[in-house]
């Protein structure tokens, strides 16, 4: 997952899970958490009183459904998802562009851990 981390830190785009007690406290009772759970995977947020858009995912999920799910909100945020006008597109076409988005960095972090571990392995040179 370092690459993603490292394309959200490049953007200064914070990446929490859902059980960090600052981002609940900061988004309030909003329709992001139900009962003090995250509503869903994941959220890509720009809310008012954040400095920068954040991404949210579940801690519970596993490690490839969490680095797809992060790699999917990046998507909504690259692709402009989070502007008030974009918000009354159609959602199905939303979720298909940051899918597609999220399917990139996703096979580019699958990649970049494997020519790692080829390097380490001294495979390549």
């Amino acid at each position: 997952m370092n690459f993603i981390k490292h394309v959200a830190n490049s953007r200064n785009i914070k990446v929490y899970c859902d059980d960090n007690e600052a981002i609940k406290k900061a988004l309030g009772n909003t329709d992001f958490y139900k009962n003090g759970q995250l509503s869903a995977d994941g959220y890509a947020v720009d809310y008012h009183n954040l400095e920068n858009p954040i991404v949210l995912f579940k801690r519970e999920a596993d490690k490839e459904k969490r680095r797809f799910t992060i790699a999917h909100e990046l998507g909504h945020i690259f692709a402009g998802h989070l502007s008030f006008e974009d918000s009354k597109g159609n959602s199905d076409l939303r979720e298909l562009e940051a899918s597609m988005i999220g399917a990139v960095l996703f096979g580019l972090s699958i990649y970049e851990e494997y020519k790692n571990s080829q390097a380490e392995e001294g495979v390549l040179a």
